[in-house]
């Protein structure tokens, strides 16, 4: 599916475990348990309280974002779809990864199982 999402045909989100973390020059993939994954071609920004980091990530930059690592083996216990298509995954009080959206080209894609939704 293309276009913008809608909180209901996310819902299988929620509880799904962050098993790996992939990490390219153009993109960074988190794979989850259960054949979830989102692959993103824009800005990442991570925030954790405890320690308070803030960290941001765009492609073709240098990956500053190494606090994502932290939520590895920990499920999304919320998730949120912004007005502009991005999105914002919270790993109960870890901390939260933010997908942000380009304008001019696909964003980030969620894959379940067969299914397929491209930002």
């Amino acid at each position: 599916m293309n276009g913008q999402l809608k909180e209901n045909e996310l819902n299988f989100l929620i509880g799904a475990v962050l098993a790996q973390v992939c990490v390219g020059k153009y993109g960074v993939i988190l794979n989850f348990e259960e054949e979830v994954s989102i692959s993103v071609e824009s800005s990442l920004s991570i925030n954790q309280p405890e320690p308070k980091l803030d960290q941001l990530w765009s492609p073709g930059g240098t990956f500053v974002c190494n606090g994502v690592f932290d939520f590895i083996g920990n499920p999304i216990s919320e998730f949120q779809i912004f007005p502009d298509g991005g999105l914002s995954l919270r790993f109960g009080n870890l901390g939260t990864v933010s997908i942000g959206i380009n304008i001019e080209y696909e964003s980030y894609q969620i894959c379940n199982g067969s299914e397929l939704w491209v930002v």
